[in-house]
């Protein structure tokens, strides 16, 4: 799945997604909950090469 495609709601990796913050040639930011420590963060996502 290209990490441009992820929906709002979806799990990856202990992640949840929760919003697109903003995109760029080489990775993709997305606000996202961290299940384990129960807060929120920026999850940057490298496009692949």
């Amino acid at each position: 799945m290209p990490v441009s495609d992820l929906a709002v709601g979806s799990e990856l990796i202990g992640y949840r997604i929760e919003a697109l913050l903003g995109r760029g040639g080489m990775s993709v930011v997305y606000l996202a909950e961290d299940l384990r420590l129960r807060r929120r963060v920026a999850l940057k996502l490298l496009a692949p090469a």
